[in-house]
């Protein structure tokens, strides 16, 4: 983790099949921002993400949320897989270069039901 460059601003291990992508919060590391943690403060207490299907289908539980609220907050799609060849071979890597996005990656039926861009105050990071 120490090696990835600082345009990567949240790792995590994955959470079920690989093309969903999921957040496995058990195993995460996040750069500390004061901007994010507000936004995450604002998001928990207007409740603006409770009411998702996705965060249903987590069990409403902590890993949904947060799984949840960084799909919403980030303006960029998901990463996939640390390339480290990569890594360790270019200076100030672009996180789309270390971690690109998998050619197989789906959102889950649940963000059809309800797309996050209906969700006011999305995509407003490049996370």
């Amino acid at each position: 983790l120490f090696r990835l460059p600082p345009s990567v601003h949240l790792a995590a291990s994955a959470l079920g099949p690989a093309g969903r992508q999921n957040l496995n919060v058990g195993l995460m590391a996040l750069v500390p921002d004061e901007s994010v943690f507000q936004a995450m403060t604002r998001a928990l207490a207007a409740g603006l993400l409770h009411a998702h299907p996705e965060f249903k289908r987590g069990g409403f539980l902590d890993q949904a949320w947060l799984d949840l609220f960084f799909r919403w907050y980030s303006s960029l799609p998901r990463g996939g897989l640390v390339n480290w060849s990569r890594v360790a071979s270019i200076v100030n890597l672009e996180a789309a270069h270390a971690c690109p996005v998998p050619d197989d990656a789906e959102l889950p039926s649940t963000f059809l039901e309800l797309p996050l861009a209906l969700i006011w105050g999305g995509a407003a990071a490049d996370l």
